[in-house]
């Protein structure tokens, strides 16, 4: 699977980090593999929420770089009466950021 090969891109020492998972596929690396190369897996929600506080000014950056234009929101729009097609669109990956019905 795709995320099985991603470790053989990542060099020694590298960190593989995992952001949602719709595919639904496990990440479960050979411990071996991770031993040998000095690889880690993290899990990017649990870091945020688990370690968040530890870094505000990042908080603050990212907010205001949203206030001033610099960060936008990916979102992409499907009118409300084309929610069956935006959740086959979600469902087969083929959507960037946020999804949002528009009435």
């Amino acid at each position: 699977d795709r995320a099985r090969a991603t470790f053989g891109l990542l060099g020694d020492g590298g960190r593989f980090l995992t952001i949602g998972n719709a595919s639904h596929q496990p990440v479960d690396p050979d411990p071996r593999l991770l031993d040998e190369r000095a690889l880690t897996v993290t899990d990017a929600l649990l870091l945020i929420l688990e370690r968040g506080h530890e870094r505000p000014e990042y908080e603050a950056r990212a907010l205001a770089a949203a206030a001033d234009g610099r960060l936008v929101p990916a979102v992409q729009t499907f009118p409300l009466a084309e929610a069956a097609t935006a959740h086959a669109a979600l469902e087969s990956r083929r959507t960037t950021g946020k999804v949002v019905l528009v009435p």
